[in-house]
C-alpha cells in the first residue's frame, strides 16, 4: 500500500516517467525574499499589493522567490534569465527596496540596457517550498544543504518548480535544465553540468521547450547517446494528429536535422500528485512513435 502522505513514493512506485515534466517558461525573474514562503509564494507574501500585481502580470515571465541559508543581507538580489537554447543568458542586480521591482523592464534587462549586469556563473536552484508540499521541505532542503556546501553562493533555495512528486527538484540556469529525484546524485548532476553534459535519467526537460519538445529532446538523446547540453536546438514543432507532434531539432555544429514524432497519453496508473491528496489521478506521459 503506497503511503499517500508522500507523493514522491506514489510516483516512484507507479513507475511514472520524469520525461517532459518540467514547467514551461523561457524567461525567469528570481527575487531574494527571506520571509517565510506561503503555498502560493508571491500572492501569499507580505509584499505590497501593487508590487505583487505588477510581478504577477509580467508577460511571459515566471517569478520565483529565492533565498540562501541564514542570509540576512540588507541588499536584495534579483536575477533575470533567458533560457533560450540559442542564447541562454543571466543578469543580476541588487536593490534595497522591493518597490524598485516595479520599474524593471524585462526586455530592456535582456538587451543589456539597464543596471543589471551579466552574471557569468550558473545558478543551481532547489525547490524548498514546504508550504506548497511536504516533499519539497523534507527532500528539497536536504539537497539544498548538500549542494550549498559544494557550490556556495550559486546555490539557492527557491519556490515551487512544479511536480512536487519528483522531489527533490532542481533547476540550473541560464540553460533551464530541470531535474527530479536527484536525492544522493547531486555530485553527478553538478559534475555533468560542469563538463557540459546532461544526466538523462534524472532529466525532466528544458524549461524553454513546450512539453512535446521536452519529450522529443529526451527521446533524441536516448537514441543518439549525445548528452552535450548544446548539442541540439529546437527548430520547429507541429501537431500532426490529436495528441501527436512532429518535433524538429537541428545540430548547430553540423546543421544535421532530426525529426522526432511523439504522442501524449494518459497513464493507466494513478499517482498522488501532491502530498496528502484525497484521491490519486492519472497523469500525462509521452512515447516516441
Amino acid at each position: 500500500m503506497v503511503d499517500k502522505l508522500w507523493c514522491v513514493t506514489s510516483s516512484k512506485e507507479a513507475g511514472e516517467s520524469l520525461t517532459a515534466t518540467a514547467v514551461e517558461a523561457s524567461r525567469w525573474m528570481l527575487i531574494e525574499y527571506n520571509q517565510p514562503w506561503g503555498a502560493k509564494a508571491l500572492l501569499d507574501s507580505d509584499l505590497l499589493e501593487h508590487i505583487k500585481s505588477y510581478l504577477d502580470a509580467l508577460p511571459d515571465t515566471r517569478v520565483q522567490f529565492i533565498k540562501q541559508h541564514n542570509s540576512s543581507n540588507a541588499a536584495i538580489h534579483v536575477f533575470v534569465a533567458d533560457t533560450s537554447d540559442t542564447r541562454a543568458r543571466l543578469f543580476e542586480t541588487t536593490v534595497y527596496d522591493y518597490e524598485a521591482l516595479r520599474s524593471m523592464d524585462i526586455d530592456a534587462i535582456l538587451r543589456g540596457e539597464t543596471e543589471f549586469l551579466p552574471y557569468d556563473k550558473p545558478l543551481f536552484l532547489v525547490c524548498c517550498n514546504g508550504k506548497r508540499d511536504l516533499c519539497c521541505a523534507r527532500l528539497g532542503l536536504a539537497l539544498y544543504m548538500e549542494v550549498s556546501g559544494k557550490l556556495h553562493n550559486i546555490a539557492w533555495q527557491t519556490t515551487h518548480l512544479g511536480g512536487h512528486r519528483f522531489a527533490p527538484t532542481a533547476l540550473i540556469l541560464p540553460d533551464g535544465l530541470a531535474y527530479g529525484w536527484i536525492d544522493d546524485r547531486a555530485d553527478e548532476v553538478i559534475q555533468a553540468y560542469q563538463r557540459g553534459d546532461i544526466v538523462l535519467d534524472l532529466y525532466r526537460g528544458r524549461v524553454s521547450y513546450p512539453h512535446p519538445a521536452q519529450a522529443a529532446e529526451t527521446f533524441l538523446r536516448q537514441e543518439t547517446g549525445n548528452l552535450r547540453i548544446k548539442a541540439y536546438q529546437l527548430a520547429g514543432m507541429k501537431m500532426v494528429a490529436a495528441d501527436e507532434w512532429e518535433v524538429t531539432f537541428q545540430e548547430p555544429a553540423t546543421n544535421m536535422v532530426h525529426i522526432i514524432l511523439v504522442r501524449m497519453f494518459m497513464s493507466d496508473f494513478v499517482v498522488y500528485k501532491s502530498t496528502g491528496d484525497e484521491q490519486p489521478a492519472h497523469v500525462p506521459q509521452f512515447e516516441q512513435l
